[in-house]
């Protein structure tokens, strides 16, 4: 007789929560900068600096920026830049959190609200949600089979994730971009956007490779031809291998790219013109590498000769469905009420954000919304304007086995790629490529054994020279009537010329 022992490493979510906290503060204008007239845009991040994990609640450690573009008094034609920042701590209250569990923070400002109270002083107010997710790694044990004649096992086959190995790595971007020939010379940069563009995340043997691009992107006034507002986007492309144990050319990764503690400085090129940017970044790359697996995992045996005792263990395991992978496309008009006449398109910058993802019908339906913001020209006076526009979409993702409501999609959408044509003063129209991965999954509740011993007594051996009649109960299975029995449930089916499927309330076995 030989017991095969498997172990399994499988994450579970401990639980996920959400809060939310109201900042206010006061920033002044530098001495440097003009007076402020108007505040035309507004760009705000939130980035987590630590995280410090406690018994049912976590320190959050992070600071808000706000980019702050305004004209200066009595000048619609020209564009200033302030930064306001601030650092917070929150405490986020986590059930069922320990320190040695995983904890995911995602920050979100909402409901932002900038106002001049006068000339050399703003206020400012708005609310951070925090999105808080904890996982912890959980050993599996479980037998697989019991090789030996005399012994029966009923077995579950269950689709499901297992956890390979979780990391954390950083990636330093230190350089000098040059102005395009044909750009003006920097006077100041006004604003600046930062971003991965084209990533790829793959495994070998012990190793993963990262690739992509870090796309910069900005707005400046020039030293000359009277402070006109430019454009410039420059692309650092970068590849970086780590050591990572325990993956191979199949193992799959989800990885998350956050960038960190971006400076931008200007430099004088060899011709003492400022027409050389400086970009630094970190850019943190949290990789979870798993593997889909199929688990056989014993739930029930029995022997002809011997009591078996069994030990079970219930275990709440994702049950995989299905995955997601895949790319839609959207055209579309966006229309601007109340604008002036839009001349020509300094800065856009666009976004995707999910407001519901639901299953009905073999169906992943998700809808959400495409925001832009545009900085633009007006054919009055060249005056700089600003708007934010909202496109909304809907997609349907066919897909099989989804049966009931307890299926959960998890799922990340990503707008790769979105162009603008000016159609008329007040429309744009938007091209855009959305791409989106996922997983269809349930959690489930099983009781699996993870160790046997037998009784060294034999047992009395069924009086096979009689037959018995056997009439099936409701919910009685094949395994349930031999089990009873001590017999092979294969012998029932032989013996009964039936399938098992044909087994049900009333059905008349014999059991020789």
């Amino acid at each position: 007789m030989e017991i095969i022992k498997e172990n399994m490493k499988v994450e579970n979510i401990i639980t996920s929560q959400t809060g939310n906290y109201n900042f206010e503060w006061d920033t002044i204008v530098p001495d440097y900068k003009p007076d402020v007239g108007l505040i035309l845009a507004v760009k705000e991040t939130s980035e987590i600096k630590s995280k410090e994990l406690m018994q049912n609640r976590a320190m959050i450690n992070g600071i808000l920026k706000f980019e702050i573009l305004y004209n200066p008094y009595d000048s619609k034609d020209e564009v200033k830049s302030i930064e306001a920042a601030k650092d917070f701590s929150y405490i986020m209250e986590l059930p069922g959190l320990q320190q040695n569990m995983n904890l995911n923070v995602i920050s979100e400002i909402k409901n932002k609200n900038i106002s001049i109270l006068n000339s050399r002083k703003l206020g400012i107010s708005c609310n951070v949600e925090f999105f808080g997710t904890v996982t912890d790694m959980n050993d599996i044990n479980y037998l697989s089979d019991i090789e030996d004649d005399n012994v029966f096992c009923k077995t579950t086959e269950i689709n499901t994730i297992k956890s390979i190995t979780e990391s954390n790595n950083y990636i330093e971007i230190n350089e000098n971009l040059e102005l395009p020939i044909g750009k003006p010379s920097i006077n100041e940069i006004i604003k600046s956007d930062i971003k991965i563009i084209d990533k790829d995340v793959r495994t070998l043997s012990n190793k993963i490779i990262v690739k992509g691009e870090v796309e910069f992107s900005g707005i400046y006034n020039s030293e000359i031809e009277g402070n006109k507002i430019h454009s410039v986007v420059n692309k650092i492309p970068f590849t970086e291998i780590f050591d990572i144990q325990g993956v191979n050319e199949i193992t799959k990764n989800e990885s998350d790219f956050v960038i960190k503690n971006p400076k931008i400085i200007i430099k004088e090129n060899s011709e003492n013109e400022n027409r050389i940017i400086n970009l630094s970044c970190s850019i943190s790359v949290n990789t979870k590498c798993y593997e889909c697996v199929k688990l056989n995992a014993l739930t029930d045996a029995f022997s002809q000769n011997n009591n078996i005792v069994a030990k079970f263990n219930e275990y709440q395991l994702d049950e995989l469905i299905n995955e997601l992978s895949g790319e839609f496309s959207i055209k579309d008009i966006v229309q601007f009420d109340n604008t002036d006449n839009i001349l020509k398109i300094v800065d856009f910058e666009s976004n995707a954000y999910v407001n519901k993802v639901y299953t009905n019908e073999n169906k992943v339906n998700i809808d959400g919304e495409i925001r832009v913001k545009l900085l633009y020209m007006s054919d009055s006076d060249n005056k700089i304007c600003y708007r934010e526009g909202m496109l909304p979409f809907s997609t349907v993702i066919n897909c099989d086995n989804i049966l009931n409501d307890s299926v959960v999609c998890e799922l990340k959408l990503e707008l790769v790629k979105c162009s603008y044509n000016i159609i008329s003063s007040n429309q744009i129209e938007i091209r855009a490529i959305l791409e989106y991965n996922g997983r269809l999954k349930k959690n489930c509740s099983y009781n699996i054994i993870s160790d046997v011993s037998f009784d060294n007594n034999k047992i009395a051996e069924y009086d096979n020279k009689g037959i018995v009649v056997y009439f099936c109960n409701d919910n009685e299975s094949l395994w349930d009537i031999a089990k009873k029995y001590r017999i092979s449930p294969q012998k029932i089916l032989k013996i009964n010329n039936i399938e098992e499927n044909a087994i049900h309330k009333g059905t008349k076995l014999l059991i020789i």
